[in-house]
């Protein structure tokens, strides 16, 4: 069941059910007592919502009008925490989209406001997407095999991170992966790691170093896999920025670690790797 109810977070935010996927025949939204009903366990629903957040006026960047973070990130917040109670109450999974520039409508609260954002066209594009690269050429599975014939359970691992549409359940497959391929894990898989990663012949264009690999290693990883004592815990957002250079870092590892289930850190050649994700985490390099 699924009603256009409307969701009180508990950061104080709204959250209003607009479109129901499926339910467009519903022009108003139904009283409290109407419910929509989906029986079968594939059935995939989407649901619009909204959240509104008062705010100062923002401040324009080269005639664009910036939306100040804090207010965007308890919207955020808010409707994260709407999709996750629809998680766990229908006991199915749920994917949280939205543009990442641009899903913001500004109002004006006064008359001041409304004369500074009267010529205002265009949002200030202040947060980018963050891309993954496209590793391999395009090679039949069968052309690939022999490359595995040391490694079956590095391409279950991977496919098994492949396959996962959250982010912080795809780190956690790749952080299992890297141990499985080095017997290792945590602080003492950091210096093979990093030793095996700049070794790779386009090392000054990947640019992979100590500092990052340790951060994966002892910091994220504690927090997509732990949630014990620490004061905070990794959500998909928090994960997204580091994805696209543990994914290549994975692959990498997968195809041209010499020695598999082995501490060393010794390299071959092995598969070419058509891209990468540059540190800035926004920038490829073919």
């Amino acid at each position: 069941m699924l009603g256009r109810h409307p969701f009180f977070a508990t950061n104080g935010c709204t959250v209003v059910v607009g479109a129901i996927g499926g339910a467009e025949e519903f022009d108003t939204p139904p009283d409290d007592r109407s419910r929509l009903m989906w029986p079968f366990e594939g059935e995939a629903v989407t649901v619009g919502v909204s959240v509104t957040v008062g705010t100062s006026l923002p401040e324009l960047v080269g005639g664009r009008l910036r939306v100040p973070d804090e207010p965007r990130e308890r919207a955020e917040a808010a409707i994260d925490e709407y999709a996750d109670m629809l998680a766990v109450t229908y006991q199915c999974r749920r994917i949280v989209r939205s543009p990442m520039v641009g899903c913001v409508a500004m109002a004006p609260a006064s008359d001041a406001e409304r004369g500074a954002l009267t010529d205002i066209t265009e949002l200030h594009a202040d947060r980018q997407g963050y891309p993954m690269a496209r590793v391999l050429p395009t090679l039949a599975p069968s052309a690939l095999q022999p490359s595995f014939g040391d490694r079956p359970d590095a391409v279950a691992l991977l496919a098994d991170a492949q396959s996962e549409a959250n982010s912080v359940a795809r780190a956690r497959e790749y952080f299992r992966l890297l141990e499985r391929a080095f017997t290792e894990g945590s602080t003492k898989l950091v210096d093979p790691l990093t030793e095996f990663l700049a070794s790779h012949p386009q090392q000054v264009a990947l640019g992979y170093g100590r500092g990052e690999v340790e951060y994966w290693l002892t910091t994220l990883r504690a927090e997509t896999v732990h949630g014990d004592k620490r004061s905070r815990f990794a959500r998909a957002v928090d994960v997204q920025p580091y994805l696209g250079r543990l994914e290549v870092a994975a692959y990498d590892v997968v195809f041209n670690k010499a020695n598999w289930r082995q501490i060393d850190a010794a390299r071959r050649d092995g598969q070419t790797l058509l891209s990468a994700v540059q540190p800035d985490a926004r920038s490829i390099v073919l």
